[in-house]
């Protein structure tokens, strides 16, 4: 079992390759009251699975986003830093799976201010029963408006996101289908300043990176294997990545 004070180098590399490795998807919904609430957001895993480079959220995420767009009552959105079509860009979506992949090229990562996740194989390991883990992603209630300093290309009023990973005992519960572990972010121990504020809502989180740590011939490692799609009854559950195909498309056999 990983000990969270005696690796902490460990896991902040984890933290910050899970924070490289996802973006935040974020639109406006202007009609509402607060600032808070006018900034909706979801997070995306950018994986390249050896054969195409794909965006993996929830796909309450994406249909919330595309009946914004499609009603005209949101105009655009962004994915991290770039402008996003997610109608356009979308590869496959699963109601049931709740599972929506996009289909993502270098310049759109790279101009998201992120990098994707390179698979040594695909599908990745599956999540293993017991062994130590950690969940991440952006809850739109802890992102803000900040002034900085613009010039003719860059706007002086930007979005900033806070990305959370919180640190997780174990599996509780694992099928083909779902990845369930027992955790309360609002007591989940952390193992940085970024804590998760209590009462915080998780919405936000979904499509966020689930890691998995292992050990291997004496050595520590982390990768990802699975996306988180729901936070319910104090427990976070994800979809293992063995449910999208390597083309990006959802494997709906498994199901």
């Amino acid at each position: 079992m990983l000990n969270p004070p005696r690796d902490v180098a460990l896991l902040d590399t984890a933290r910050g390759w899970a924070n490289a490795s996802c973006a935040p998807l974020w639109w406006d919904e202007p009609e509402r009251a607060s600032d808070c609430e006018r900034r909706k957001v979801g997070t995306v895993c950018l994986v390249d699975t050896g054969s195409r480079l794909i965006g993996i959220t929830a796909q309450h995420v994406h249909r919330q986003l595309a009946a914004r767009l499609q009603s005209g009552r949101t105009s655009v959105c962004q994915l991290g830093g770039t402008t996003f079509d997610p109608l356009n860009r979308l590869i496959d979506e699963d109601e049931q799976i709740d599972l929506a992949t996009y289909d993502l090229t270098p310049i759109v990562v790279a101009s998201s201010g992120h990098r994707e996740w390179r698979a040594p194989n695909w599908p990745p390991p599956s999540p293993e029963l017991g062994k130590a883990c950690a969940v991440g992603g952006y809850p739109f209630q802890l992102s803000n408006d900040i002034r900085v300093e613009g010039n003719e290309l860059t706007p002086t009023e930007r979005r900033e996101f806070k990305f959370l990973c919180y640190y997780v005992k174990g599996v509780a519960d694992l099928t083909p289908r779902r990845v369930t572990c027992d955790i309360d972010p609002d007591n989940s121990p952390s193992w940085t300043e970024q804590r998760f504020p209590a009462g915080t809502l998780f919405d936000g989180m979904s499509g966020g990176p689930f890691i998995q740590f292992s050990q291997s011939l004496g050595l520590l490692t982390f990768s990802l294997r699975a996306v988180v799609v729901e936070r319910a009854f104090g427990q976070t559950v994800c979809r293992p990545l063995s449910i999208v195909l390597e083309d990006g498309h959802l494997d709906r056999t498994a199901w």
